[in-house]
């Protein structure tokens, strides 16, 4: 599997979790997995970095408490933010 494969993998994964309506855990380790993949592509000082960050966190466990919550600040708004950005990363919209 090549690079761009792994992070269209992701992007897929992120489409299930948001219909499944995931378990905070499940988000997390989808986050985590992520986010360390772009840290070996592009690294932390890079932008795509920051904004993926941005995206979904909080990052720090005890901040991460209540991402199941509905609207604006929920999982499913992090989900989709975090996939945008992979998107970006393969050179499509966000």
């Amino acid at each position: 599997m090549d690079r761009r494969d792994v992070i269209r993998a992701q992007i897929d994964e992120a489409a299930r979790l948001r219909a499944a309506g995931p378990p905070t855990d499940a988000y997390l380790r989808w986050r985590d997995h992520c986010a360390e993949l772009l840290r070996d592509l592009v690294g932390t000082a890079h932008p795509l970095h920051a904004a993926f960050e941005a995206a979904v966190g909080p990052i720090d466990p005890l901040d991460s408490e209540g991402l199941q919550i509905e609207g604006a600040h929920g999982m499913a708004v992090r989900i989709e933010g975090g996939a945008a950005v992979l998107r970006q990363v393969l050179g499509e919209d966000g």
